[in-house]
């Protein structure tokens, strides 16, 4: 409402984004249209992001210490990618991600 009021109407397809740090910002000379990617990253930008990682991310499906127990049995050898989907409950292409480092890269 306060870019239109002090700016005009909101251009077609774009969306009002904020450049400060303050979502309930309503000052105008803070407020442009953009896309959802500019708002993306410009939040990316000024550090107001951090993905979380690990057991941290309310979708992990295992903890720290599982997927530390599952790169340790699958490099000692003697059981597969496969079977250590099917103990885990998670997929095969999850258990090589895990244990390639490519998906929980800061739990190693």
């Amino acid at each position: 409402m306060a870019y239109q009021l002090y700016v005009g109407p909101i251009p077609a397809g774009l969306q009002i984004n904020h450049h400060c740090n303050n979502p309930g910002c309503v000052n105008p000379r803070h407020l442009y249209a953009g896309t959802a990617r500019d708002n993306t990253d410009d939040r990316a930008r000024c550090g107001r992001w951090m993905p979380l990682r690990g057991e941290d991310n309310g979708a992990a499906r295992l903890s720290n210490d599982q997927v530390e127990r599952i790169r340790q049995r699958y490099a000692d050898g003697g059981v597969t990618q496969r079977e250590l989907a099917s103990e885990y409950g998670v997929t095969r292409t999850n258990i090589g991600y895990i244990v390639r480092h490519i998906s929980w890269r800061d739990h190693r």
